[in-house]
């Protein structure tokens, strides 16, 4: 097995060698990108690769040691405030801590209105490292709704798609599928 590549030029020249070893670099990512032309753009830290993801830390307010990554819910997920600039200015200072964000969007429908292009631009937009869209969109229950696959497919496309539009160089996740997911959930499985 080939472990390394070396590559060695020697040219003499006037009783002399001189010795080229290239150093192999990483493909760059683009990491500054804006999704309409003429509006500022933003610095975002570089991509981590899935593979060196440890972990991601569910409760921003209890980090894991070692694992640099947090989730954040986006507005649809339990009403909650993070949305607009509060979104971007949260993921901001993550960033300048260096701890990534994994920002989940929550279906909040179950129908066409999950296609709301103002909201899902502005998931685009808050600069996260990764996008979740969506989570456990089979389960009907008090805080799932069940959406029927094609209007779920449709939403994740456009949201993925809005992502990509801002940062096309992160991962775009989907959230469980399976409409039996452990915890309050396990019961069922078993029974």
């Amino acid at each position: 097995m080939l472990a390394a590549f070396s590559y060695r030029m020697v040219t003499a020249q006037q009783g002399s060698a001189i010795i080229s070893t290239p150093t192999p670099s990483a493909p760059t990512i683009p990491t500054n990108t804006s999704a309409v032309a003429g509006t500022p753009k933003a610095a975002y830290p570089p991509v981590v690769a899935p593979s060196a993801v440890h972990g991601i830390a569910a409760d921003p307010g209890y980090p894991f040691e070692g694992i640099p990554w947090v989730r954040l819910g986006y507005g649809t997920c339990f009403d909650n405030a993070m949305k607009g600039e509060l979104l971007k200015t949260t993921i901001a200072q993550y960033h300048s801590q260096g701890v990534r964000v994994m920002l989940s969007l929550c279906q909040w429908a179950n129908d066409a209105r999950l296609f709301d292009k103002n909201i899902i631009n502005d998931v685009a937009q808050g600069g996260a490292d990764a996008v979740q869209c969506g989570n456990e969109e089979m389960k009907i229950g008090k805080y799932n709704l069940g959406v029927p696959p094609a209007i779920f497919a449709k939403f994740y496309d456009l949201c993925q798609q809005a992502a990509h539009a801002v940062r096309p160089e992160i991962p775009i996740i989907i959230g469980a599928n399976d409409p039996q997911v452990g915890g309050v959930d396990y019961q069922p499985l078993v029974a």
